[in-house]
């Protein structure tokens, strides 16, 4: 792990992954799930560039073609450290939310700490509006996940409360396509508060959602909700490292990539409960990454190791295994940024 970097920047700090979009809809005994939910439009929100410590501006790139990244416009309120997730119950994700955050500003020893939920409309540059709000307000998030419908979020850590660890680990939820409050969805592990935060999430076509590279209680754990119901987490299985790491997933396989300068990439059946297995290596190792996916690739942008913050996009085949590849460039050097994509 990049500690000397870590300890510099953020004692406490994370980054997520992958939310989701949305295709057809089936109903099923477990409600309505959605059959694919990626889209080819990859966009990358919010963010550290060093300085400032937090950005609004939003990044987008085709996930179809490698190439760099533009500007798509902007968050209500520049933060580092939130969550994504996409979808809206059509074809592919239409909708982008991005909630929770820590801004630049005091009070506090890394800024003002949001509850803020932001909407994006995916097929259209422009900025923000607001969606509604968490019932906790956290940097540091444990990840957010969709099953093109429902947005699931486990809230972080907040030094503002009574407790910092207070919302750790209590996971929210919110109807994408319906503006509004998010509403209590069950604990990311037990008892409540799991002091589980800054990890990363995936989404799959079958409503599962996977959240891993926890910091706190077990940091190499993996916990698994169904997305269209409410309750709290179940254990998963394990992977070979710990947070901070980016996570992406083509809807059937989820992949968690490295931390620190461990450019290790893992992977796991979503569908099947189990430990991770190697699936290859980042060009280069970062950490406080975000990852984006569509159908067939994966991709991992931004982040930073003792070399500084980076602005590579680099990219794998989901459904091979194998070491990454350049895409091209972000555009900006930043960390702390967070992913979805749609169209």
């Amino acid at each position: 792990m990049d500690y000397i970097n870590y300890v510099k920047e953020y004692p406490i700090q994370g980054t997520i992954g992958l939310g989701g979009g949305a295709a057809s809809l089936l109903m099923t005994s477990g409600g309505v799930k959605a059959e694919a939910f990626r889209g080819n439009r990859g966009l990358a929100g919010m963010g550290n560039e060093g300085s400032p410590y937090a950005v609004a501006n939003i990044r987008y790139f085709n996930l179809s073609s490698t190439g760099n990244a533009s500007s798509f416009g902007n968050l209500s309120v520049a933060r580092r450290n939130g969550a994504g997730v996409s979808g809206g119950g059509g074809e592919t994700a239409t909708r982008g939310i991005w909630g929770a955050g820590a801004g630049a500003d005091p009070p506090g020893p890394w800024g003002i700490v949001y509850n803020i939920l932001d909407y994006i409309t995916i097929a259209n540059t422009g900025n923000a509006t607001d969606f509604g709000d968490l019932n906790w307000a956290g940097d540091n998030i444990g990840g957010a996940c969709s099953n093109g419908i429902r947005g699931v979020l486990s809230n972080g850590f907040n030094y503002h409360y009574s407790s910092a660890y207070l919302a750790c680990g209590r996971m929210d939820y919110y109807e994408i396509a319906t503006t509004g409050n998010a509403t209590n969805y069950g604990n990311l592990g037990s008892p409540s508060p799991s002091y589980l935060y800054w990890g990363s999430a995936c989404g799959s076509d079958e409503g599962r959602g996977l959240f891993g590279a926890l910091a706190g209680s077990c940091n190499n754990c993996i916990y698994y909700i169904n997305i269209p119901t409410t309750g709290d987490a179940s254990n998963f299985g394990n992977l070979t490292q710990r947070h901070p790491t980016a996570s992406c997933s083509d809807g059937s396989r989820g992949t968690w990539w490295g931390n620190g300068d461990n450019a290790t990439i893992d992977y796991v059946t979503i569908a099947t409960n189990s430990s991770s297995s190697d699936f290859g290596d980042m060009n280069p190792g970062v950490n406080y990454a975000c990852g984006v996916a569509n159908d067939t690739w994966g991709t991992v942008s931004g982040g930073n190791n003792d070399d500084g913050y980076k602005s590579d996009i680099q990219y794998v085949t989901i459904q091979t295994t194998g070491n990454a590849q350049n895409f091209g460039n972000l555009g900006v050097s930043r960390n702390y940024s967070n992913s979805f994509s749609g169209d």
